[in-house]
């Protein structure tokens, strides 16, 4: 059985990656990372990089404008 984790961010710190890392270890987990629009392209490519080795984790291309405590969290979150 797989398992899927979905999270939701707006910058690369360093809970997120010892989270991801963490959730990664096990191959039979799949991340799927939502990275808030506000981030500039230049650090979201950065982000991706980081987690380049880790062939479970994956980013969605498709960015939205995210307001925290929103509608468009939910829309992204679906």
């Amino acid at each position: 059985m797989y398992y899927i984790y979905g999270i939701i961010c707006h910058k690369l710190t360093s809970p997120l990656t010892f989270t991801v890392k963490q959730l990664a270890n096990c191959t039979k987990n799949i991340i799927i990372i939502h990275v808030d629009k506000k981030l500039s392209e230049k650090e979201f490519n950065l982000m991706k990089k980081s987690f380049l080795s880790l062939s479970n984790v994956l980013f969605l291309e498709e960015r939205h404008d995210v307001r925290w405590g929103g509608i468009s969290q939910i829309d992204v979150m679906l």
